[in-house]
């Protein structure tokens, strides 16, 4: 198993073994960047809750 690059193990010690050589680091960026542009959308809606703040806070979208 790699980090982003597939693999399996049949067994618990397989796992671990394969867990011990990812190097999650490398993954870090792409992790963070997945989260700030599709899981939050941050930068894109911070103008739409500021303009609708009020229509948001009534229930109204």
């Amino acid at each position: 198993m790699s980090a982003g690059g597939g693999g399996y193990a049949r067994r618990l010690k397989e796992l671990k073994s394969q867990i011990e050589t990812c190097d999650f680091s490398k993954m870090r960026l792409k992790i963070e960047n997945f989260r700030e542009e599709i899981v939050f959308n941050i930068g894109k809606s911070e103008n739409y809750i500021l303009e609708s703040i009020e229509d948001i806070l009534k229930g109204k979208t």
